[in-house]
């Protein structure tokens, strides 16, 4: 989960943009839910440092990214 964060960060916006592809995929995996929601505040802090990137579409992927986040997490009661 780290190094996926890390690349999703990455100063290269191909680096950047595979990465976000990848992560869609990730995160669409019900096998991976626990993992996922464990690791939510490190997930959201690197999509949120990509909504001030310079590239429209690193910005429009982050974005959907947090979207299918908040659709598909499982909020403590």
């Amino acid at each position: 989960m780290d190094v996926q964060c890390k690349l999703a960060q990455d100063n290269n916006a191909k680096v950047q943009s595979k990465a976000l592809q990848s992560f869609t995929s990730f995160l669409q995996t019900e096998n991976l839910r626990q993992l996922i929601d464990q690791n939510l505040a490190m997930i959201i802090q690197a999509m949120s440092h990509n909504l001030t990137s310079t590239s429209p579409s690193i910005r429009n992927s982050s974005e959907e990214l947090i979207a299918l986040l908040a659709s598909t997490s499982e909020v403590p009661s």
